[in-house]
Parts: structure tokens; C-alpha cells; sequence
């Protein structure tokens, strides 16, 4: 885990025990404020070194205090004696989605129990009931958390994998007598989660080196071994050097979809194209290599990828909840070859994210019309507006027209039944100034599963409205899962490929939504951010 993310974990969680444990209410609604805006710091170490971090809106002199001693010592006093008092395991609870800590609080006192097995079996057994407030549901649920939990604990995020495999090949880089290494496996398909990362091998004459990485790897099996120092396995295929793309193509998978195309292995090629062309006569990308492919048929028509990727649609700046501010946010993406941007923050609803009042929208109008003349023509103005009970979104009809692009999105209410959300969604996308339906199940990933909804309902409402529906590319999200992509494109539906940034760097997040929608071959034409500025102008002038 790195700095970040165990400074980021150890607020939260010191934030959560001081509410277990009767702490004054607003120390702990800074504490978590103040996760929530570390999460969006990309260079949390420099900004402790030059105390700029200081000057950052939400960081007051407690947090701070708390993050430097983080920083010099790898604990925080307080937290450490407030610790001290409770069971180690009790820090399990606050994983179960659903659990506050008065609740844990609750949970502890009646049972005394110490961790999720003794909560599983009490649920199990059913228990919990005894308190006050939980019910028969309340245990389905939590046995649910609890089972997800578990099977997800030994997964990684896209952007967490993709600094293993960077840290991992900068490590093979320096091996002596290593002549060649390539990532293979699920990375190189382009999946969600990782549960392992792989990668194929050959050295200098066959000759395995005898600093092979080192002393941690595990041999598995003959040519195959295993590397435990990372959040997941890394296991490497070692192979000769004739054998190297017949190993790649192999290892790359799937197994389903590889068996598929009935290849003859018995003999060696020199590249993949060679493998698949002697029979195939056409290269397959490796994302489409999946078994839900295995009776599509590929085609190298115009599939989106990084280089086509023109337009900044859904992000976010300080007028919200981002780190950086509006000319932050666009420069980054100049400096990025982007070259439309649409400014999307949160809307009024939206309070926890400090959503924009009609003064704050004039406000950023006029910046934007400012900005226009001082950096790119070719900034909109935009909002993420969310889509209320009732399908309703959170502006009057007067304040919405104002804007170039209205992005509509649910970030709350979560529990309807299949058929109330999705008429709840189908009215939101029905208004005549949405233009984009956003992160459309709202899972996220290896914590909340999306709410209930007829995917395919909305996509047909998307498309007979002209309303494009998001690929989400936040690693955390990647909404909507790439399966749900087959039906969206074969029906034509424009598909808008965002970031959702809420600070400069999260910007190039958008490769990841990229390739999802490689492993269903998904046309740019059909991909608005793919649109030149021509017809980019055209299309947001139509509903």
C-alpha cells in the first residue's frame, strides 16, 4: 500500500473509532472531511515537505497536526491511544457497509464480540435481532457484506494493478541476461479487478538468471514462478526465446477464447499476428479475448483507442468538490493533447461535495467566459445534476437551459425496486436538457454493487432522447461494466468515455475506460469525447 493510501486509511479509520468511542462530533466531521480531500492529492508528500498542504481548503491545523506525525512516525498518537482500548479485530466491523460505528458501537456492547467471524455467526444464528433496530433483513444484508468482504479482500483496483506491473517491469528492466518480458494475463486483457498479475520471460540464450528477481520467488511449477511482495501474486512464465509469442498468446487468455480459435501451437511463430494470421487472416486485440466474444465476430473497424480521445466531458474543479481549479483542470488536458473541455460540478443537491447554488453558477460562467479568451475557445459549461426521488432533476427549468451540457446522475437513494429506479431514470433522461446519463449503476467496484435497474430500458430511452450514456472510467467504478456495453452499441447508442476527475491527474483515468470498451470493439464513431471540435459543437447543439 503507498503512503497515500495508508495516511488516507488512517484517518478514516481514526475518524471512525472517535465516533465509536463518544468523541466530539465536529473533530470527527473534519477527520473525514479530510480523508475526502486527501483522496483527491496526488502528491501528498511534497505538500507535507513544503507545508503547502496547509493552504489546501479542508486541512485545518488538527488534521494537519495528525497527517505530519503520520508522516515522521507512521502513527498517530491519539488515534493509537483510543486503540489501545478496543479489540484489534473490532476494526473489521467498519468494513460491513451499512454498520456506523453507533451501530458497531451497539453491536459490541451487547455481544462483545471481536471481529466478522464472531459477527457472522451471530447473525447466522440469528442474534442480532436483540438489539434495538436490526431486523431478519439486517442480518441477510450484513451476512451479504460480510461474504463480499472476504471474497474481495485478496483483489486490486485497475490503477493499483498498473503500479505493480510498472514497478515490477522497472524491476526485470535491471536484470541481467533477462532479453525480453511482457505483461500477459488479465492486465494485458483489460479487466476490472485482479486477484493476480502475470507476465512472460525469456533470458539471454535460455539461461535463467541467477538474480531472477529474488530471493521471494517461489518456483510452482517447472518454468513457473510466483512473487508474494505485492497486495496480489505476481507470477511469471519463463520461456524460451522461440517460444515467447506463442507463450504470450497463450498466457493472455482467455482459456475459453483461446480454445476457441483451434490454433495448432505445435509449431512457433514471430508475433501474434503471424499466430492468428495463418489461420484468421486478421490481428484480434487482446482486450476483445474474452469467452463472451467467442461468437462475435472482430472486425477492425474504427475501435476507439487512447489517440482518438479529444474531449474532457465530466470533471470536476474547487468550485465543487475537486482539488484544482478551472484553468488547472484544462491546462493539464491541454498539456495532454485534449481539446474541448466540459466543466461538470456537482450540483446543489449535492451538499456534501459543496454543489453549486445558482450564485455560484453565475460565477463560474463568468470565469469560463473569461478563461476562453485566455486559454481555449473551447471550454463548456456544464453541471452534474442529480436525478431527485422522482426522477426530477435538482435545477429549475430556467437555470438549466443556461447551461452548454447537463450531465444527469443519482448519488443517492439507492434501494428502490428495479421498475421505480428505472422510470426514475427514464424521466431524468426524458428532460429536455440532459444530454448525458452518468455512472449508470452506481456501483463501486469491490465495495458497492450497483442499484437495481433495466440497463436496457435506459438505453433505449438514452438513445430515443439523444442522450449519451457514461463509461464511468474512474478505476473504482468503470460504470458501466463493459458487458452491458454489447447492447448500448449494437443499438447505436452514443457512449461518453469520462474520467470524472476531481484533480488533474485523475484526467488520464480515461485510458482505463478506453479499454473496457476495446474488449466489446466499441466504434468512436459512436464516442462522443472522439468527436472533432466541429462536431462536437454540432452535436451539443441538438437534443
Amino acid at each position: 500500500m503507498e503512503f497515500n493510501e495508508q495516511l488516507i486509511d488512517a484517518i478514516e479509520s481514526y475518524a471512525d473509532l472517535m465516533e465509536f468511542d463518544g468523541e466530539n462530533r465536529f473533530k470527527i466531521n473534519a477527520f473525514r472531511s479530510g480523508a475526502r480531500v486527501l483522496s483527491q492529492i496526488s502528491d501528498i508528500e511534497a505538500r507535507i515537505n513544503d507545508e503547502s498542504i496547509m493552504e489546501v481548503k479542508g486541512i485545518g491545523k488538527g488534521i494537519y497536526a495528525a497527517i505530519k506525525e503520520f508522516y515522521e512516525n507512521g502513527y498517530i498518537t491519539d488515534f493509537e491511544k483510543i486503540k489501545s482500548k478496543y479489540p484489534v479485530s473490532l476494526f473489521e466491523l467498519f468494513a460491513v457497509k451499512g454498520l456506523g460505528a453507533k451501530k458497531v458501537k451497539a453491536i459490541y456492547d451487547h455481544f462483545n464480540l471481536s471481529g466478522l467471524n464472531d459477527l457472522e455467526k451471530i447473525c447466522k444464528e440469528n442474534r442480532l435481532i436483540e438489539i434495538k433496530g436490526f431486523t431478519k433483513k439486517s442480518e441477510e444484508n450484513i451476512l451479504e457484506q460480510i461474504e463480499k468482504i472476504k471474497s474481495n479482500k485478496n483483489y486490486v483496483l485497475i490503477n493499483h494493478a498498473e503500479i505493480i506491473v510498472k514497478e515490477v517491469s522497472e524491476r526485470l528492466s535491471k536484470i541481467d541476461g533477462l532479453s525480453n518480458y511482457f505483461v500477459t494475463g488479465d492486465f494485458r486483457r483489460g479487466k476490472t479487478t485482479f486477484d493476480k498479475l502475470e507476465f512472460v520471460v525469456v533470458f539471454i540464450d535460455d539461461k535463467i538468471s541467477n538474480n531472477f528477481l529474488f530471493s521471494s520467488k517461489t518456483m510452482i511449477q517447472e518454468n513457473k514462478y510466483e512473487l508474494n511482495s505485492y497486495a496480489i501474486p505476481v507470477i511469471f512464465y519463463v520461456t524460451k526465446i522461440k517460444e515467447f509469442q506463442k507463450q504470450l498468446f497463450i498466457t493472455t487468455g482467455s482459456e475459453e477464447f483461446i480454445n476457441s480459435l483451434d490454433i495448432d501451437f505445435s509449431t512457433n511463430c514471430k508475433s501474434e499476428e503471424e499466430i492468428l494470421g495463418n489461420r484468421y487472416k486478421k490481428f484480434i486485440i487482446p482486450e476483445f479475448r474474452e469467452k463472451e466474444n467467442i461468437d462475435r465476430d472482430f472486425t477492425t473497424k474504427d475501435i476507439i483507442d487512447d489517440k482518438d480521445y479529444k474531449g474532457l466531458i465530466h470533471f470536476h474543479t474547487t468550485y465543487s468538490d475537486g482539488l484544482n481549479s478551472i484553468e488547472e483542470m484544462v491546462q493539464y488536458g491541454i498539456d495532454n493533447n485534449i481539446e474541448y473541455f466540459i466543466v461538470s460540478d456537482h450540483s446543489k443537491s449535492a451538499f456534501y461535495a459543496n454543489g453549486l447554488h445558482e450564485d455560484s453558477i453565475l460565477k463560474q460562467k463568468e470565469e469560463i467566459l473569461s478563461l476562453r479568451k485566455s486559454l481555449t475557445e473551447n471550454i463548456f459549461h456544464g453541471i452534474e445534476s442529480d436525478i431527485l426521488k422522482d426522477g426530477s432533476l435538482d435545477y429549475d427549468p430556467e437555470v438549466l437551459k443556461e447551461f452548454d451540457f447537463v450531465i444527469a446522475s443519482i448519488h443517492s437513494i439507492f434501494n428502490l425496486d428495479e421498475d421505480v429506479m428505472t422510470s426514475r431514470i427514464i424521466k431524468a433522461i426524458e428532460n429536455p436538457y440532459t444530454r448525458l446519463f452518468a455512472h449508470p449503476t452506481g456501483r463501486i467496484l469491490l465495495n458497492r454493487d450497483g442499484y437495481k435497474v433495466n440497463l436496457r430500458k435506459v438505453i433505449d430511452a438514452c438513445i430515443a432522447n439523444n442522450v449519451a450514456i457514461e463509461l464511468n472510467s474512474t478505476p473504482s467504478r468503470l460504470d458501466l461494466d463493459w458487458r452491458e456495453l454489447y447492447y448500448a452499441m449494437d443499438k447505436g447508442c452514443f457512449l461518453a468515455i469520462n474520467p470524472d476527475a476531481h484533480r488533474k491527474e485523475g484526467i488520464l483515468s480515461y485510458k482505463y475506460g478506453i479499454k473496457m470498451a476495446r474488449k466489446v470493439a466499441y466504434p468512436k464513431d459512436l464516442v462522443i469525447n472522439a468527436f472533432d471540435i466541429k462536431a462536437f459543437r454540432e452535436y451539443i447543439s441538438k437534443k
